[in-house]
């Protein structure tokens, strides 16, 4: 975990507030710390479920364009996170199925080199 990763975590909370119950149990049950790649993976598990902070598709593309807007502009070590803990993910589930082919130019461009046969 680096700082960049955890700016990652907390920058995504304030760009889209109904994460910040979500962002305080984290916290809660990692003793006040932030493990950016558990999180991204919870908030992964989040969207794939439509957890009542996301009844609404607007949030679910807030949190899209956010990553897309930090895949592009973060550091390696903040793709690699976005890609790992979060594109990695999206085959195979409602949340995948939901956004294929709906990626943004940077995470599409990322999806297409990390699983070619789901950008189809």
């Amino acid at each position: 975990m680096s700082e960049s990763t955890i700016a990652l975590a907390e920058g995504l909370v304030c760009h889209v507030p109904v994460l910040k119950e979500l962002f305080d149990e984290h916290l809660a049950d990692n003793f006040g710390e932030v493990l950016p790649h558990v999180f991204m993976a919870e908030v992964f598990a989040a969207l794939s479920n439509r957890e009542p902070s996301f009844e609404t598709q607007r949030e679910e593309e807030r949190v899209f364009a956010f990553l897309e807007s930090e895949f592009a502009s973060g550091s390696g070590e903040v793709q690699e996170m976005i890609s790992v803990s979060f594109l990695q993910l999206l085959p195979g589930t409602p949340l995948g199925e939901r956004l294929r082919g709906r990626l943004g130019p940077e995470l599409g461009s990322e999806m297409a080199k990390v699983r070619p046969d789901y950008s189809r």
